[in-house]
Parts: C-alpha cells; structure tokens; sequence
C-alpha cells in the first residue's frame, strides 16, 4: 500500500525507569501549525505544538493505562512502555511497535459499522430507519459478538476487559438512535416541510395539528408494546451506572449513560417526579442523588445536571436551593468554579440586571458596543450563517425591522461564526441585504457577552432596555407575532 504523502505521524513512547512517566514525539507533514492535544476523558489534556516542519515533542507524567486521543488520530490505547509508530496508508492508521496489536484491534471495533455512517443530519442513512426490530437488534448483536472476537488475540487482560466493554456501549448507542426515528420514511418527508415552511403570520388556526400529522405520516412504521419493551430493556436495564474505570475511558458509557438518565425522567420511574417538578434538570438531580453511588460518577453527572439547569433557567431564584446544595456537597475546584461563574452570570443577566457589555466588530470592521445604543430599546438576535433555525428567523425579522424603523429601537444581529469565517459572514450580510446592526461576535460562543447569557445553542434573542437594563434574557422569536405587539407596547 502506497502512504499518503499528507500526514506521516509517528508516535514514540519512552517511559522512565519506574514507567509512570512518558514522552510523546512525533511529526505532522500536513497543517503543523494546528493546534492538537493528547487528551483523556478523565481531563487530561496536553497541547501538541509542532514546528514548522511538523515536529513535535510532549511529556506525560503519571501515565495511566487506558484510552486516550490523539488530535487527527483519534483514540489511542496507552500504557506505560509502549512505543508506537503510527502511519496513515490509504486513510487508514495504522499501528507498528510495542502496543500495535491492541490500537490496530481498537480501529477495527468501528469498521463493521461502515453501513451506519451517514452526513444527512441523522448521524446514519435514512434506511436504516426502516429495518424491522428484531432485524436490527440481530445485526448490533453480531456486531458485538464478531468484533469481540477479534480482540481476542491480545493478551492484555485489562485491554481486552475494556474494550469489550467499550463495544458493547457502541451497539447499546446505536440501537438508542435507531430508536429515536424507528419507522421513518424518506419517501413521506416532504409534507412535513411544507408546513414547517409556513411563516408564522400566516398559519392558519389548525396549522399546529395538521403539521403534527405531517410529522406522524413521516412514520411507516410502529413498534408494539412488546418491542418497545424489549428495546428499552435491552437499553436501560441490566448494566452497572457505577463502573468509574470504564467512565474514564470511555466515551461510549458515558454516552450511553446520558441517555439511560433522559430515558428514567421522561419515561421511566422518575416521570412522575419530573412532571410534578415541571423540570427535567430538577428530576435528573434527584435520580443522580438516589441511584449513582460512585463518588466520581455522581459528582460529574451532577455537576452537568446543575450547569444545565443553571444555564436553561431565566431566573436566579428558581434555581438557587440546587445551586447551594451543589457548592454545599462537591468538592470538584474545576467544577466549582464553573458552577459558581454560571450562577453568578446568571444573576448578572437575569431581567431587571445591567446587561454585560459588548464591543463587536461591524461590516466596515468599526467597533460597535452595547453602549452606544443607550436610549433605545435594543433587540438582539444572537445566530450564524451555518445555522438553520436562525436563518428561518431573517424574513419575519426583516418585516419587524420595517414595521419599526422609526421607532426608538435597534434591531442588532451578532454572528457568532468563528473569526475564520468572516468573509462568509460578511457575503452573508451583503447577498441577503441583512438590515439593522449587523457584527460579529470576537470569540463565537467563547465571546464573553455570549458566555455571560449562557449561550450554547442558537437561535437566541435577547431584548434590553433603553438604560441598558435586561428586560428578557430568552426573549420570543420574530417568527412569533407575540413579539411585535410586545415591542409595540413598549414603544407606546
């Protein structure tokens, strides 16, 4: 086989003398001047800076045996005293050296699952959809079973133990997505898009109806109680929550976790306590808390239940009592702290708060800031060209932008596509003939004002008051006609 002449990585490993510690060195022939990281789930993280020629040089102390990865690469078994050669043949990597045996055995554990792979969205072709229960669950288990079998030559017990266990949480992560859209049919789609392509001015009263019968004509095909039974047992029942070896090493458990957690409050045992407390968050708390026993497990579940909770909520007062009790109970510094600057940015962008200030660049590269709109009301659509939803957004908030144009308010659209891509916002701009303020964000969601607002999906609107005060920091959509009679009222 002829090797790619783009990227020749080779990857030495040389341990100390008691073999806790081990240096990393290699060469990237293509893009060397992009950032990568040696990087574990258990937080590790270590920059790979290569020179100009590509080469590079890193220490790791203290190494633990286990799965790690490697920018470009992606997922690398190490323990100490291995030393590897890593080349990619044909777009395939490829491993030689003490420890090749194991990481050519971990690339397998994914190439049976080629026919799943998809870029339409759905994460997998739009076929798979309508493969027969039994069929696909045959399929996952002759999966696990075949590529179970082909680490079997190794030697190494520990290795062995956790990835089988890691391709077991592979065909668990696989049958949950196909459950997801069990039954849809590409064929019946279309119907569907006509109603979502109907502005929201003009819907008529029965639109919401008719557009959820779209949405279930999509679906050829049911499960019976049986076989919802039988998936959800195989999904959410008879594993161990509590394995912090494999939760350190493991994307796919952990993955398969996230999901076993949605599952128990919005179908499960805790249903009941999330419909009476009106809040998922409120309810996961509450299962981490009664069923999680491991110290490690439970703490970074509940750290990510409270920043969720934290960041999805509008107010400071309804989620304070979590909030105490997370900085009462866990001792995590990184958590901690990443708790404690949400809730405060939170309080700080909560209605009534002095909105945060910006300062973004416009079309002409002048800076703009929040600032220098005081004295009007100022509505802000936080979005992207890449994003879908926020472009639906762009027609009904062109006819607001009309409807008020002499009114005291500014219509001001921050991009929050990467600085890269500024040109591609710029031609956006311009193509579309975008109105009102139109910037771009410094740092996308890392920009401050943005992480300030808790931003982590888009479209987001905000609307702040003529003295700079936060009137709503989740504010409604130009699509909803709700909006305009609110802004028409302030405006009075």
């Amino acid at each position: 086989m002829k090797i790619s002449f783009y990227l020749s990585l080779v990857l030495f490993i040389l341990c100390d003398a008691q073999g806790t510690s081990a240096q990393v060195t290699g060469t990237f022939s293509e893009a060397p001047e992009k950032k990568r990281t040696l990087s574990n789930i258990d937080g590790l993280s270590i920059p790979v800076n290569a020179d100009q020629n590509g080469n590079y040089q890193i220490g790791i102390k203290q190494l633990k045996k286990g799965i790690y990865t490697l920018t470009d690469v992606g997922d690398i078994y190490l323990e100490p005293n291995y030393t590897l050669t890593i080349k990619k043949v044909n777009k395939i990597y490829e491993f030689t050296g003490k420890g090749s045996l194991e990481n050519n055995q971990l690339r397998q554990i994914e190439t049976p699952l080629e026919w799943m792979k998809s870029n339409n969205g759905y994460g997998v072709p739009l076929s798979v959809f309508l493969i027969e229960p039994a069929v696909f669950i045959s399929r996952m288990d002759k999966y696990q079973k075949e590529t179970t079998a082909s680490i079997s030559e190794s030697k190494n017990q520990f290795f062995k133990d956790l990835v089988s266990k890691e391709i077991n949480y592979i065909r668990l992560n696989n049958i949950y997505s196909w459950k997801l859209f069990y039954g849809m049919d590409s064929t019946r789609m279309d119907s569907l898009k006509k109603m979502l392509a109907v502005p929201l001015a003009l819907r008529t009263k029965d639109h919401a109806q008719k557009q959820y019968q779209a949405y279930l004509y999509q679906f050829s095909k049911k499960m019976n109680d049986e076989e919802k039974k039988q998936v959800n047992d195989i999904l959410f029942s008879g594993w161990d929550m509590n394995n912090e070896l494999l939760f350190k090493n493991s994307y796919s458990y952990k993955q398969a976790i996230v999901y076993r957690l949605n599952f128990e409050v919005s179908s499960g045992p805790y249903k009941k306590l999330s419909d009476s407390l009106k809040n998922l968050e409120l309810a996961k708390l509450s299962f981490i808390k009664n069923e999680i026993n491991n110290p490690y497990i439970k703490d970074h579940l509940l750290y990510n239940a409270t920043l969720s909770l934290i960041k999805k909520s509008k107010n400071s007062d309804k989620v304070t009592g979590p909030y105490n009790d997370y900085v009462k109970n866990n001792k995590n510094p990184s958590h901690l702290k990443a708790i404690e600057q949400a809730f405060k940015n939170l309080k700080e962008t909560e209605k009534n708060a002095i909105a945060p200030e910006f300062s973004y660049a416009n079309q002409e590269n002048k800076l703009i800031s929040l600032k220098s709109m005081r004295g009007n009301y100022v509505y802000i659509d936080l979005w992207a060209t890449w994003c879908g939803p926020c472009v639906a957004e762009i027609p009904d908030l062109k006819k607001l932008e009309l409807a008020m144009k002499d009114k005291k308010i500014k219509f001001v659209s921050i991009s929050l596509d990467p600085q890269i891509d500024k040109n591609k916002w710029l031609n956006y701009v311009k193509d579309n003939k975008l109105q009102g303020v139109q910037l771009i964000a410094d740092n996308d969601f890392k920009s401050e004002f943005v992480q300030k607002f808790g931003v982590n999906s888009i479209p987001r609107f905000l609307l702040i008051s003529p003295d700079g005060i936060v009137l709503d920091n989740d504010a409604k959509r130009p699509s909803n006609p709700e909006l305009q009679k609110q802004l028409e009222m302030l405006l009075k």
